[in-house]
């Protein structure tokens, strides 16, 4: 019994499970490798959407599996957003017991320049700025 044949979300869904298919240039443009030839093709989102430079979506004007792969990618990149919350890093602060506490000290100075150093107050510790 023969397969029924890949349609192409489903053709895009695995294409964006290749690793290293698709290369995001920006938030609208994408490189995705041509699964027939070495070649790859561009898309770009503009103000009616994303516009792919393969030939099934300039001739035929329908969304291929090229843009599916992109999309798919986006949404995910989307998703991680959403889940991953990242902390940022306050170098004002003490590494080893974490206060705001600190005052600047002295600058120690060597062959590759001058470091600021930093005794926090709290723990009597040095630190130095990253």
């Amino acid at each position: 019994m023969s397969k029924p044949p890949i349609n192409r979300q489903q053709q895009g869904q695995l294409i964006a499970q290749i690793k290293g298919s698709i290369e995001r240039l920006d938030d609208r443009h994408y490189i995705v490798n041509s699964q027939s030839s070495n070649g790859f093709y561009h898309i770009q989102l503009n103000e009616l959407g994303w516009v792919c430079s393969c030939p099934d979506h300039m001739y035929r004007g329908v969304k291929c599996k090229h843009i599916y792969a992109v999309e798919f990618s986006f949404a995910l990149r989307e998703q991680v957003k959403k889940e991953i919350i990242i902390q940022p890093v306050d170098s004002l602060s003490c590494r080893y017991c974490s206060s705001g506490n600190i005052v600047r000290k002295a600058i120690r100075r060597n062959k590759y320049g001058n470091i600021q150093r930093y005794l926090c107050k709290d723990c009597g510790k040095y630190v130095v700025e990253p």
